[in-house]
């Protein structure tokens, strides 16, 4: 009989995970996601452009995560650093920011990230956000034998 039980449960836990559907490993985890078709493919012209009002510390960041997605790929992106001058509408990952953000605490650090199959949205009311988006950014990063996405 107990070997019923434990054959029973094993084919029930196996059952169970298999059915699970894909997760994605976020920290920290996000209020609400939601997957759509399609992916963002990262090619070597990739460039981000930063607007609103943020606070200065933005755009170093921005350009450590560049740096860093290019260690992870492999790809050499054409744009050395970002300034307060990196404002194109034409970039393929957009930041919007609407204020600079105060290290204390309950600071609004919320975003929303739009990751469509030719440009990403990042918007947030302080660059704290931003950055924690520009982090998400890079948890998302996936790839294939052919191309980052």
């Amino acid at each position: 009989m107990k070997r019923l039980l434990y054959f029973a449960l094993f084919i029930l836990i196996l059952v169970s995970t298999t059915m699970t559907p894909q997760t994605l490993n976020l920290l920290p985890v996000p209020e609400k996601i939601t997957l759509g078709e399609g992916n963002f493919v990262l090619t070597h012209s990739f460039d981000i452009s930063i607007k609103g009002n943020p606070d200065k510390r933005i755009y170093p960041y921005a350009t450590r995560v560049l740096r860093r997605l290019s260690g992870r790929t492999g790809l050499f992106f054409p744009q050395d650093f970002l300034t307060e001058k990196s404002i194109e509408d034409t970039a393929d990952c957009i930041i919007s920011v609407e204020q600079p953000g105060k290290v204390l605490l309950n600071e609004d650090e919320s975003y929303s990230l739009q990751v469509f199959s030719n440009k990403i949205l990042l918007k947030s009311k302080t660059d704290l956000g931003a950055m924690r988006g520009m982090e998400t950014l890079l948890q998302l990063l996936q790839n294939d034998d052919s191309a980052y996405f």
